[in-house]
Formats: C-alpha cells, structure tokens, sequence
C-alpha cells in the first residue's frame, strides 16, 4: 500500500488499512488467515502500530523494509462476541 505525498495525513492510508484488514477477516471464514504481514518502509512503521497495532518481527527491525505482522484471530473473536444475537446463548438446565 502507498499514498500519494498529496494525500498523505488525510486518512487515505489508515482507511486502505482498515479496508485490507476488514478483507482478510471477510475471506478468513473461508480460506483460514491468522496473520496479515507488510514489509513496512522505516518512516512508517509508527502508522501501522498506531493504525492497524502491527507489531515488528524481532530481529527485523534494522532492515530497510522490516516486516510486520497483525495477529487476526483476536479480532475475529471480539467480532464474534459483538455479533452475538440472542438465540446464539443456550439455557442451562439444572
């Protein structure tokens, strides 16, 4: 993902994001996706930890483009509970 300098601090990149996560938990129902990873330039790894909560690979760091990575499964789980109904819970009986 990239921005045009025109474009830049006015939420194009952080709604590209989003849109690229919101993607990945849509098709992770079918096909199975744990991890999103991007292979971030230096001056942008703070926008994908503030934005998205990437986090760097360990010993990844001094590379020009060090890799990160969103862990899915927390997200599809909070998802989840949100998008409970109330026929989803079971009576217990005693």
């Amino acid at each position: 993902m990239a921005v045009d300098k025109k474009y830049e601090r006015r939420g194009v990149g952080r709604f590209l994001l989003l849109a690229s996560v919101g993607k990945a938990l849509k098709i992770s129902d079918e096909v199975g996706c744990r991890f999103i990873t991007v292979d971030s330039k230096q001056n942008s790894i703070k926008f994908y930890e503030k934005s998205g909560d990437f986090k760097l690979i360990k010993g990844y760091e001094k590379r020009n483009y060090p890799t990160m990575y969103f862990d899915v499964l927390p997200t599809i789980k909070e998802m989840k509970v949100i998008n409970m109904k109330p026929g989803d819970f079971q009576l217990q009986k005693e």
